[in-house]
């Protein structure tokens, strides 16, 4: 047999053994069980959860009271241009999102693990966000926008999560927010044709490192499709409906830098030697969150001008705060979750009991805060008014007061919404779906469970 054969079959049988021992081999202290679902949750990651999720609320009230501005009007020029920034805190659930629920898919094409059962997946992705949504819609149609109702419709589309693509007419006040529940579900919709996609491209690749290259072909596709939107719909002169903003095809790059680390994680767990990026965050995980404060603060500063303006430079800033999202999602979640990093210093500010509770109700915050919001001002049928844009009462309030009510009642509603609903509807999940699980022997802290929250 030639030398170069000889050399080729040995790196091959190399990686089919590094795979076999990833498979069979035993679960470590601190292994993560991915492909079932019951995973075990990281407190760093659970923590920045719960960490995003406060932010946007911080946000909403900033917006409210005036302190954050609202494209030609200023806020605080300090404060204000500072908690402007935490709009960037939303790409990083959807990467989230795309990083662990398409891990399964990344490890059956790199690593021949077992195909994912899409009904499973789809079960119980339904079963982790409805539930708490539709008692928040149910809440904020019946006490906001009950005597704007018109018709079985107007309640039908928020249910069925048409309302941000059949808007006219809809009622939404207090639900405004709630255009990230059909953007995630959608991505649940096709996570399957992109798993079925990333592995028809990559299924013949010899070695897995040419099988995670491949895959990524579809995903590169898919991440155009969304920069196609983008230009769309920040093009000068485009007259549409805002709402297309809000439409998941937006945040499809987002998803796709996600999958693109769930590949990265697969291909990492059998390579003869660990990514580049990897052994990076090892040695230096704090590095990433400096590059990340930085980029935050580019975000901030909006250098070449005003998104929303319909002019050039808002096109441009828009794509520019996008590319500065993703790139600050990436820089944030990847230390958490390289198998073996640790850091102190994020362990400090995401892994205390206090910020991991507000993570394992995360979800609950972000649906139920601007009802709340609605609720300070009086707005709404349950006060004997007719609910009005909360536009008009943007600057009417103080930042304190403001952010103490909803920040109290709106843990109190998360609370509830997790212990009374969002977990009885999991564990009626694990008791009809009994999939077997797939370990990962992987060292260091494990893995968030799969039930990303939605932002």
């Amino acid at each position: 047999m030639a030398p170069r054969a000889q050399s080729r079959r040995r790196h091959q049988t190399g990686d089919s053994d590094r795979i076999n021992r990833v498979i069979t081999g035993p679960i470590s202290r601190g292994a993560i069980i991915m492909s079932s679902g019951k995973a075990g949750r990281v407190g760093t990651l659970e923590g920045l959860r719960g960490v995003l999720a406060l932010g946007i609320l911080l946000y909403h009230v900033a917006f409210m009271t005036g302190v954050a501005s609202f494209i030609d009007q200023p806020g605080h020029p300090f404060w204000g241009v500072l908690i402007d920034g935490l709009m960037i805190l939303l790409p990083p659930f959807f990467v989230m999102s795309g990083m662990f629920l398409f891990r399964a898919h990344a490890r059956n094409t790199v690593l021949g693990t077992k195909k994912p059962s899409t009904k499973s997946f789809l079960w119980g992705r339904a079963l982790r966000i409805l539930p708490g949504y539709w008692v928040l819609v149910i809440v904020g149609l019946l006490t906001i926008n009950f005597t704007a109702i018109d018709g079985a419709g107007d309640i039908l589309r928020p249910l069925t999560m048409l309302h941000f693509f059949w808007w006219e007419g809809q009622p939404v006040i207090g639900l405004e927010h709630t255009w990230t529940v059909p953007a995630e579900f959608t991505f649940y919709l096709l996570m399957p044709i992109l798993g079925w996609m990333a592995h028809r491209f990559a299924r013949n690749g010899a070695t897995p490192a040419q099988r995670a290259r491949r895959m990524l072909i579809p995903l590169a596709g898919f991440s155009l499709i969304g920069f196609g939107w983008i230009l769309l719909t920040n093009f000068p002169g485009f007259t549409a409906p805002s709402q297309l903003w809000f439409w998941p095809i937006y945040f499809f790059p987002v998803f796709a830098v996600g999958m693109a680390l769930a590949v990265l994680a697969a291909y990492a767990e059998v390579a003869p030697r660990k990514p580049a990026i990897y052994r990076m965050v090892l040695k230096r995980p704090n590095l990433f969150w400096v590059v990340a404060l930085a980029l935050f603060a580019v975000y901030t500063w909006k250098p070449i001008g005003i998104p929303g303006m319909g002019d050039v430079p808002a096109m441009l800033q828009e794509f520019l705060g996008f590319f500065l999202g993703l790139a600050f999602a990436v820089l944030l979640v990847l230390p958490l979750s390289v198998p073996g990093a640790t850091s102190k210093f994020q362990e400090r500010v995401l892994a205390n009991r206090p910020i991991r509770f507000a993570g394992k109700i995360s979800f609950g915050i972000y649906l139920w805060h601007v009802v709340i919001v609605e609720y300070w001002f009086a707005n709404g049928s349950i006060f004997g008014v007719e609910a009005v844009h909360d536009i008009v009462f943007r600057g009417t309030t103080g930042f304190w007061p403001m952010l103490a009510f909803v920040l109290g009642f709106t843990v109190i509603a998360a609370t509830l919404s997790y212990y009374l609903v969002e977990r009885p509807a999991q564990r009626l999940r694990h008791r009809r779906t009994k999939a077997p699980v797939t370990p990962l022997s992987v060292t260091g802290d494990p893995s968030p469970q799969t039930d990303t929250r939605a932002a």
